[in-house]
């Protein structure tokens, strides 16, 4: 009931629930135009989620949230839709937060198939072991693989940094003695969105009123 009503009451898809503004441009001549041109940019943003999953992806994430206290939600950009979401399972993700307490890293563990894998990166950019069950074929390529992804402030550290770049994304086969990576991205911003209900102190992770309410048992 309560990720219902948030979802109702807060990103409704069935109404406008947000406006756009620009500092500066509230009283000045220009307003008319300027407003104009943000009425435009706000119908194609709703368009863009009315297209896309994230809804769906919306729905998913208040109710994580009412439950685990802790939501991410990916989003990225996409060639069919604009965007596409994704929901990180609650057990699979580690989040950390910078000195200001707002999450700036993001990892996860997760599986995906072999031919999954291949379809995603490109054959030539996985490991041996995925490369030969991918050539085999048949059950072959339903064995799962863990996938190690990051998110990160990119400080530089890393082999080929995506220079220029705030953050960095990387994504690995966990445990392979093989040193290539499957993909390293940079972004303006960081494309994990990870609202959290209460926090105290310097806890990363947030606290929900789910767990203080009383188990089914």
């Amino acid at each position: 009931n309560l990720a219902s009503g948030m979802m109702a009451g807060i990103t409704s898809p069935t109404r406008p629930w947000f406006r756009l503004s620009i500092a500066g441009f509230e009283d000045s001549a220009a307003s008319p135009a300027v407003n104009v041109w943000l009425d435009e940019v706000r119908k194609r943003m709703m368009r863009v989620f009315q297209e896309s999953n994230y809804y769906s992806a919306k729905a998913t994430q208040f109710f994580d949230l009412v439950v685990f206290g802790t939501a991410p939600m990916l989003i990225y950009e996409d060639f069919d839709n604009v965007i596409r979401c994704y929901n990180p399972c609650a057990g699979e993700y580690y989040v950390a937060s910078s000195p200001e307490l707002k999450i700036d890293s993001f990892y996860r563990e997760f599986v995906m198939t072999v031919k999954q894998v291949v379809q995603k990166w490109g054959i030539a950019n996985c490991t041996e072991s995925v490369q030969v069950g991918y050539r085999t074929g048949g059950a072959a390529w339903t064995r799962e693989i863990k996938i190690a992804h990051s998110i990160e402030p990119n400080t530089g550290d890393f082999p080929e940094n995506p220079k220029g770049w705030p953050y960095r994304e990387v994504y690995w086969e966990w445990g392979s003695t093989d040193e290539k990576t499957l993909a390293i991205n940079g972004f303006h911003e960081s494309p994990a969105n990870c609202p959290r209900w209460d926090l105290v102190s310097n806890d990363s992770y947030g606290r929900s009123p789910a767990m203080d309410a009383l188990g089914d048992i």
